[in-house]
């Protein structure tokens, strides 16, 4: 453990927050709860995940391949860690009409 001074102002946030995180439990998430969340995803016209799979095939194979996403969730949150390939996203402006 990191040491400080007293009058240090990180020695205050350390002694006042160390006890909090010890009360903090994930409980796993289930197949249920994970097939409640793909079947909620909206489908719009080129919506789809970074392996290019559509959101509409995700939904209609949702009972089927529903373990894999599942254990991934759970491992995020047994390890802390989230996936460095879950963290990008592609934005692509649609142009839309222009009110006059």
């Amino acid at each position: 453990m990191i040491k400080l001074v007293s009058s240090h102002p990180l020695n205050h946030m350390f002694q006042n927050t160390i006890h909090i995180y010890f009360s903090i439990k994930f409980s796993y998430a289930s197949t249920h709860e994970i097939g409640k969340i793909i079947t909620s995803l909206k489908t719009k016209k080129n919506s789809h995940d970074s392996d290019k799979i559509s959101v509409k095939i995700q939904i209609w194979s949702n009972p089927f391949f529903i373990s894999p996403p599942t254990y991934i969730c759970n491992k995020c949150l047994e390890l802390g860690i989230f996936p460095y390939r879950l963290k990008f996203s592609i934005v692509k402006p649609v142009f839309k009409t222009r009110d006059l």
